[in-house]
C-alpha cells in the first residue's frame, strides 16, 4: 500500500511538471497553438493525487516556473536579478487561482467546482491587467496571436474570451475523464466530442467570417500606422538625448503618415524623458510630440 501510495505521488509530481511544459509548447513561439486545450488537464488530474496542500501548492510553482521561464525568459536582457524575481514572483501569483479552487472543491460538486475555477482564473487575470505589477503576457486568450482567423471573436470578448475558452475545454475534458475513468464505460466519441465541438465551432465561427468578410476600399479606408525605431533598448536608448530619440520617431511617423492615417502606434517607453503630469505641456520633449500631432489633428498616437 505504502508502494502504491508512492508511485501515485510520483506520478502526480509528473503531471504537474507535464502541465508546466505543455503550457510552455503550446505558446506562440511554438506552433503548437492547439496543445493549450490540453494544458490543465494534468494538474487538475494532479491536485487530485496530491493529499499535502503544502506539497501540492510547491508543485504548482514549480509548474508555472516551468511556463514564465520557457516564454518570458527574454527579461533576462533588461536585468538578470530582476527577471529572476519577476519570474518567481509571477509564478507565485499564479498559484492563488488553483489554489482558491483547491479549496472550493471541499465545499462544491466537482462541475461548479470547474465553473469556479474558470473565475477565480479570470479574475485574477483582469486583477493582473489592472494593478502596478501587471503582466498581460501570459493571459491565456494571448496563446493565439498567432492565429488570428480562429479569434475574430475577440472584437466582442477580447482575450479574456479566449483565457474562458481554453478553461472551459480543459475542464470539460477533466470532467469526462472523471465522469468516464474507464476505457470501456462509454464509447471514445462520446467522451470526446463536447470537448471537440467546444474547441472546433468557434474556430470555424471565426474562420468564416475571417474567410468571406467583405474587404474594405482600400482606396478610402482608414489606416494604422505603426512605427518602431532601430534603436538598442538596453544602453543605447538610455545614454542618448530623449530629445533626439524623439525627432527620429517624429521623422519616420512623417515619412509615412498618409490623409487616411488616424492611428499612430509608438513603443512602450518611446519618449525616455521624465516630468510632473501638470508640467508636460511646458516640458521640451513632450512639446516636440505636441506640436507634431497639431499638424495631424486627425490622428490619434498611442505609447
Amino acid at each position: 500500500m505504502q508502494m502504491l501510495n508512492r508511485d501515485t505521488q510520483s506520478s502526480a509530481y509528473l503531471l504537474v511538471i507535464l502541465s508546466g511544459i505543455l503550457l510552455w509548447i503550446s505558446w506562440p513561439h511554438t506552433g503548437f497553438t492547439l496543445l493549450i486545450f490540453l494544458a490543465w488537464v494534468p494538474i487538475l488530474l494532479a491536485e487530485e493525487k496530491i493529499a499535502s496542500n503544502r506539497t501540492f501548492f510547491f508543485w504548482l510553482w514549480l509548474c508555472f516556473l516551468i511556463w514564465n521561464t520557457g516564454t518570458t525568459w527574454w527579461i533576462w536582457n533588461s536585468t538578470g536579478p530582476g527577471a529572476a524575481g519577476a519570474i518567481m514572483a509571477n509564478s507565485l501569483i499564479m498559484c492563488l487561482p488553483v489554489a482558491a479552487y483547491r479549496f472550493s472543491k471541499k465545499y462544491q460538486p466537482l462541475p461548479l467546482s470547474l465553473v469556479s475555477f474558470i473565475a477565480y482564473w479570470i479574475l485574477y487575470e483582469f486583477i493582473h491587467h489592472n494593478w502596478e505589477l501587471s503582466w498581460p503576457w501570459l493571459t491565456l486568450g494571448n496563446a493565439f496571436a498567432t492565429q488570428p482567423s480562429w479569434i475574430q471573436w475577440y472584437k466582442y470578448t477580447g482575450s479574456s474570451g479566449g483565457s474562458v475558452w481554453v478553461l472551459a475545454v480543459n475542464a470539460l475534458i477533466f470532467f469526462m475523464i472523471k465522469r468516464y475513468p474507464q476505457k470501456g464505460t462509454v464509447p471514445l466519441l462520446k467522451r470526446t466530442v463536447f470537448p471537440v465541438i467546444l474547441v472546433i465551432f468557434p474556430i470555424a465561427a471565426s474562420w468564416l467570417e475571417w474567410k468571406y468578410a467583405k474587404p474594405s476600399d482600400q482606396k478610402t479606408s482608414q489606416n494604422v500606422v505603426v512605427v518602431q525605431p532601430n534603436v538598442e533598448p538596453y544602453f543605447e536608448k538610455f545614454n542618448t538625448d530623449p530629445e533626439i530619440l524623439t525627432d527620429r520617431l517624429i521623422s519616420l511617423s512623417r515619412s509615412v503618415i498618409d490623409s487616411n492615417t488616424r492611428l499612430l502606434g509608438w513603443p512602450e517607453t518611446a519618449i525616455p524623458a521624465q516630468g510632473w503630469e501638470h508640467e508636460i505641456d511646458s516640458h521640451p520633449v513632450f512639446r516636440k510630440v505636441f506640436s507634431f500631432l497639431e499638424l495631424y489633428p486627425r490622428v490619434l498616437l498611442v505609447s
